[in-house]
């Protein structure tokens, strides 16, 4: 069986330890479930940077060419995200979102079709929640205290976030697709600090081993017993 994980740099596996550099780690997502499904082949198609637009855009070469019977779909923490230089070049303006709230829906529902017409299941997942003092700490320290102003106006990071994660549900329930509840389960923990990497938005190793577990989870929903 083929498990396609389709995704940003959260399928990818970035983390990034306090006192280290950022890196890729090789107890990523997708490594973790493939040890959780003994005799499955579960390909890790997670590229650093990408929008929900890049994942629709690679979705032959990258998903279609592999014949999964499942495809994982990860992705919107940078469709959710601004272009902080131009937020830090002008402040008081208004910024939108480097993909809005409408055409990321309508990505996530077009790679399930897509996924469907391959006759492949689909799990989507919702977002790791952010750290968002860290995050900011992150940006601050390249874009410096201009972003403040603009942040404190939308409602802040984690607000913006907190959005899209919800949209990944809405999509799922319209399209039939499963949703893998990953921000559900790190909130459950109590404390998901641990759970976040140095920058406040990519998963630790210990993360990445509660991402696997959601989509497991969900895995167990759609695959025959």
């Amino acid at each position: 069986m083929n498990i396609v994980c389709l995704g940003d740099s959260v399928t990818k596996g970035r983390v990034w330890a306090e006192g280290d550099r950022p890196r890729i780690t090789r107890n990523n997502y997708p490594a973790l479930l493939a040890r959780l499904l003994p005799g499955a082949n579960v390909i890790n198609a997670g590229v650093t940077g990408d929008t929900s637009g890049d994942l629709l855009a690679r979705f032959e070469t990258s998903v279609a060419a592999h014949h999964p019977e499942v495809v994982v779909i990860e992705g919107g923490g940078n469709d959710c995200n601004f272009r902080w230089a131009d937020v830090a070049a002008e402040p008081t303006a208004d910024h939108a979102p480097i993909v809005s709230e409408r055409t990321f829906a309508a990505n996530l529902a077009a790679l399930v079709e897509r996924a469907r017409s391959i006759g492949a299941k689909s799990i989507l997942t919702t977002l790791p929640p952010l750290d968002s003092a860290r995050y900011y700490a992150y940006l601050r320290q390249i874009y410096s205290d201009a972003i403040a102003p603009f942040i404190c106006r939308v409602g802040g990071i984690y607000y913006w976030h907190e959005r899209y994660s919800r949209i990944v549900g809405d999509v799922g329930r319209a399209s039939g697709a499963a949703v893998a509840r990953v921000r559900e389960l790190f909130l459950s923990t109590g404390d998901f600090f641990c759970l976040i990497s140095h920058d406040g938005i990519h998963p630790s190793e210990a993360g990445y081993r509660i991402v696997a577990q959601a989509v497991y989870q969900a895995l167990l929903a759609v695959l025959p017993a």
